[in-house]
Order: C-alpha cells, then sequence, then structure tokens
C-alpha cells in the first residue's frame, strides 16, 4: 500500500508552494492473480497505462461526487475536473484549506511500509528507495560531523553536498545532476577564484552499487564481487559510464587506509551492460576530478530493497574522512 508525498501551489493573490505528507496507507496497486494469468512467471510485464490503475476506494458515485459544489464553482474548478474530488477533499483538509485554493501539485506514490533490520543477526537494511537514499543520508551526516568537528575551524576547504533530482530518468531538468545550477552556485562561492577551485576539487558521485547475488555469481566479474557490509565501494568502467579514474582510485584508497576503513572495488563484465550515474555528467559539465562509489546492495529499484548495517556506518565515516582529510591528502600527492 502507498502513501501520498505532494507538492501544492496555493490561492488566491500570490501562490504560494507547501509539502504535504497523507500518512497512512491509501492507494495499492492490485497485481493480477496467477490462477488468472499462468504465465506471469515467465514474463513479468505491465501495460503502464491499463494494469498500474492504483486502487483508492470502492464506490464510483462516492468518490466522484460533485454534488456539493454549484454550478458556478463547477465552471472554476478546470483544473479539479482532471482529479478525483474526494481525494482533493482529502488532501485540502491536510493542508487545512479549502480544495478550490488548490491550484496545481506534483504527487508521487510511495510505499507505506516502514523500513526495517533483517537477517540472523539484523544484519541487513530492508527498505525501499536504498538508491539512492542512503548515499544521501550518509553525505548530509558526513557534512554535519565535519562542521561540528574540531578541524573544521581551520579547514582551508569548502565542503559542499549536492543532492541531485531525476537521476533515474535523466537528470536533464533545472533540478538535476544536468543543470546549470551547480556551475552557478560554484561560481557564487569562489567567485573569480572558480577555475582555481575546480582544478583543485574532487567529486565524490555516491551511488548505490550491485552486491554480489548468491543465487547470481555468474553476472559480476570474477575478482570484483562487492559483498554486503564488505565496505563502499569504487566503480569501474572502461566505457566511460563511472568516472573513476587511476588516481582518484588510489587517492580513496590511501584515505580509506589512513582511516582503517574496508573498501571494495567493482567492475563490470565485458559482456554485461551497466547503469550509468551522475558523475560522468557532472564532471564532464564542471570540469571537476570526479570518482564513482557507493554502497553495496541487492534488489536494486524493487519496493524492496537490501543492504547492510555496517556499509551505511561505513560510508558515513569514509565522507567524513573525505570532507576534512581529502585536501591535505590531494596537496601531498602529484599526478603526472
Amino acid at each position: 500500500s502507498s502513501g501520498i508525498n505532494a507538492e501544492w501551489p496555493l490561492r488566491p493573490g500570490g501562490l504560494v508552494s507547501k509539502l504535504v505528507h497523507l500518512d497512512h496507507p491509501l492507494l495499492h496497486v492490485p497485481t493480477l492473480a496467477i490462477h488468472l494469468n499462468r504465465s506471469v512467471n515467465e514474463s513479468f510485464q505491465f501495460n503502464k497505462e491499463n494494469e498500474l490503475v492504483p486502487v483508492l476506494g470502492l464506490i464510483e458515485e462516492q468518490l466522484n461526487d460533485e454534488k456539493s459544489l454549484n454550478a458556478k464553482e463547477k465552471q472554476q474548478q478546470h483544473f479539479h475536473r482532471h482529479h478525483n474530488s474526494t481525494l482533493m477533499n482529502l488532501l485540502s483538509e491536510e493542508l487545512e484549506c479549502t480544495a478550490d485554493k488548490i491550484m496545481g501539485f506534483d504527487l508521487c506514490m510511495a510505499d507505506y511500509t516502514a523500513a526495517g533490520l533483517g537477517g540472523i543477526k539484523e544484519e541487513f537494511i530492508m527498505a525501499p528507495r536504498q538508491d539512492n537514499l542512503v548515499n544521501a543520508w550518509a553525505g548530509v551526516e558526513a557534512l554535519v560531523l565535519h562542521a561540528t568537528g574540531d578541524s573544521f575551524s581551520s579547514s582551508p576547504n569548502c565542503a559542499v553536498l549536492c543532492l541531485y533530482d531525476h537521476e533515474e530518468v535523466g537528470s536533464t531538468s533545472a533540478h538535476g545532476a544536468q543543470t546549470e545550477l551547480t556551475n552557478l552556485v560554484l561560481g557564487r562561492i569562489a567567485g573569480d577564484k572558480l577555475p582555481q577551485c575546480i582544478a583543485t576539487s574532487f567529486l565524490l558521485s555516491a551511488d548505490q552499487v550491485h552486491a554480489v547475488h548468491p543465487n547470481y555469481t555468474s553476472k559480476h566479474e570474477g575478482s570484483f564481487r562487492p559483498q554486503l557490509n564488505g565496505g563502499v565501494t569504487i566503480k569501474h568502467n572502461s566505457n566511460q559510464r563511472y568516472a573513476t579514474t587511476a588516481m582518484g582510485a588510489a587517492l580513496i584508497r590511501q584515505l580509506a587506509r589512513q582511516n582503517d576503513l574496508p573498501l571494495q572495488e567493482v567492475m563490470v563484465r565485458n559482456d554485461s551492460s551497466c547503469g550509468s550515474t551522475i558523475g560522468p555528467l557532472i564532471s564532464a559539465k564542471t570540469g571537476l576530478r570526479t570518482l564513482d562509489l557507493g554502497c553495496p546492495q541487492l534488489s536494486m529499484h524493487s519496493i524492496r530493497e537490501m543492504g547492510g548495517t555496517e556499509d551505511a556506518y561505513y560510508a558515513v565515516q569514509l565522507y567524513t574522512a573525505f570532507y576534512s582529510q581529502f585536501g591535505e591528502l590531494d596537496r601531498a600527492s602529484s599526478d603526472d
């Protein structure tokens, strides 16, 4: 079952954007029972238009009740005619406004089942959207730890955390990794020193990694099989699907070694394709040296993903060390 998260512009006069979260099971997309579709285990496919419609309630007359609106109100509600009136009323109650004040929205369904720990020793995280909330959370935690640490006040470095939207649909948006906003923000921070700052800066593109699956070990290259709870994993790809370079990987290995943190590496099989990340996009757009890495997990993009509890801890420790120690390590190194 799913709850709803949304952003709403309200009226009258000036518009204001508000966030709302309907924090209870509201919608469900029921699959067709195997008894009525015997081939489902051979080909798990859906028609996205007709077969993924969520169920909100039973009685259409009740869910689409327009009796409460007079003729003038109906005429004014051009936007509302495209949406369920009972749902609109439910949202307006949550926002403490009348339904006619809602002028538009971005609405998303999300799995309502709470995240939890699993495994015989609770060594696994069972939760949706670990790709990529794990690294987003670890990045925020690391930035806070760095900013409250003893070395922060004397650090010559500027620590930046970028959390982009729309990565799974191409990143081409005002909030995605292909936006010009990154250069604009860095320019406002660095001013006319931006070219020098770019040359001496380094970007970690942190996104989840496919852990080796115990039932499908052949899907991984034999020498590169990241394990759950084995540590943050550096990604390599000869076709530039990842932005990792030899020198960049060496620097992160040294950083992990200095902090006694485990580190893993993954290289996709030559006969297999791989997903890309925003690392190459940002690197090409900004000129930043970049390395791709992330925490290993199973069941990526499923409604219930599986990650390691220790890996989340290792990510926070590594990213904190990156903020506080990488500058000094980089200045002590040279790249011919």
